[in-house]
């Protein structure tokens, strides 16, 4: 049975799944990939959710370029495209500490994806994503704060402020006037009977 097409272009977790295990075949060393951005809602499990992209953090990622660059072209997606891209071609960017996506800094990436052949695919701490968010914070990442702090309840309003203050000073800065509303994001605890 065919899956309903999205309703925004790019791929569901699913199809990235997909995209990645054809990667994890074809590369022929080590690669460790540190997804950050919508990806990570998706394989956080959020739904009706579709990505263009997978944006791979530089940082804390470990790959031989022409190996990775090889991989990603045989599976049918563009390499870290620095022109206009078609609207539904999906890619794969690269993405470094400089730019407006900074995760901030933290000591180890999470797994995100369980190990399949010479591909780890990790994230940054939930803390991390949801400090990146708010410093762009557009309605998506309003939505996908939401989602992964409803996920990750053991993540505290303390972890993302720590994590904000890892980023870079332009990022911080609007990330902390964003701040205001992880009060209003962050789910509510439901009350013990008796208290």
């Amino acid at each position: 049975m065919a899956s309903a097409p999205s309703p925004t272009p790019g791929l569901t977790a699913e199809q990235w799944q997909a995209k990645l295990s054809l990667i994890a075949s074809l590369v022929t060393r080590e690669t460790s990939l540190c997804l950050m951005g919508s990806a990570c809602n998706l394989f956080e499990g959020m739904r009706d959710r579709t990505s263009i992209d997978l944006d791979v953090w530089l940082k804390k990622s470990t790959f031989d370029r022409p190996d990775l660059k090889h991989a990603v072209e045989a599976a049918g997606l563009l390499f870290d495209p620095k022109e206009f891209v078609e609207p539904d071609q999906p890619y794969l960017q690269l993405v470094g500490s400089d730019e407006p996506a900074s995760a901030g800094e933290f000591d180890q990436p999470e797994e995100l994806l369980p190990k399949e052949g010479r591909l780890e695919v990790t994230r940054p701490p939930i803390a991390n994503l949801s400090a990146s968010k708010m410093a762009r914070m557009a309605r998506k990442d309003v939505t996908d704060i939401g989602f992964l702090l409803e996920r990750n309840p053991a993540v505290t309003d303390a972890d993302v402020r720590k994590a904000i203050r890892t980023l870079p000073a332009a990022l911080r800065s609007s990330a902390e006037e964003n701040i205001v509303f992880l009060s209003l994001l962050k789910p509510t605890a439901t009350p013990s009977p008796g208290k």
